[in-house]
C-alpha cells in the first residue's frame, strides 16, 4: 500500500512539472534568512541562468530601475501584513535583454514567532 501511495504521489509530482512546463511558468523558493532562492528548470530560463540558486540579491539587481523601489515596496508591503504577493515587472538578462515577469507568491511562517521565513512562488 505504502508503495501504491508512492507511485500515486510520483505521478502527481510528474502531472505538475509538465503543466507548469507547458505554460511556461517557473517556480522559485525564497529561504528569507539565508537570502537564497531555489529555481525551477523554467525559472531559470526565464531568468537566463543554468544555475539551479541564486541569491535574492543579485536578483534584485537584475530588476529594471524603473521597476525596482515600487517591487521592492510590494514585496515589503506583503512580508509587513502576511498577505500573498503579485506584482509585474521586467527583468533585465545578460545581454540587456529585457523581458517581463508576473508573480505570485506566498509565505511561509515560523510556526513559533509567526514571523515570515520563506517565500514562495511562480513567474
Amino acid at each position: 500500500e505504502l508503495s501504491v501511495a508512492k507511485d500515486r504521489e510520483r505521478k502527481t509530482v510528474e502531472r505538475y512539472e509538465r503543466a507548469l512546463k507547458a505554460s511556461h511558468t517557473g517556480t522559485w523558493e525564497w529561504d528569507l534568512k539565508t537570502d537564497t532562492v531555489i529555481i525551477s528548470a523554467v525559472e531559470k530560463e526565464l531568468l537566463g541562468t543554468t544555475s539551479d540558486s541564486i541569491r535574492a540579491s543579485d536578483f534584485f539587481t537584475k530588476v529594471h530601475p524603473e521597476d525596482l523601489d515600487r517591487l521592492r515596496t510590494t514585496i515589503s508591503h506583503c512580508l509587513d501584513n502576511l498577505e500573498s504577493y503579485d506584482a509585474e515587472f521586467r527583468f533585465v538578462r545578460d545581454g540587456d535583454e529585457v523581458t517581463w515577469l508576473a508573480g505570485k507568491g506566498s509565505f511561509d511562517l515560523n510556526p513559533v514567532t509567526s514571523k515570515p521565513e520563506r517565500m514562495q512562488g511562480i513567474n
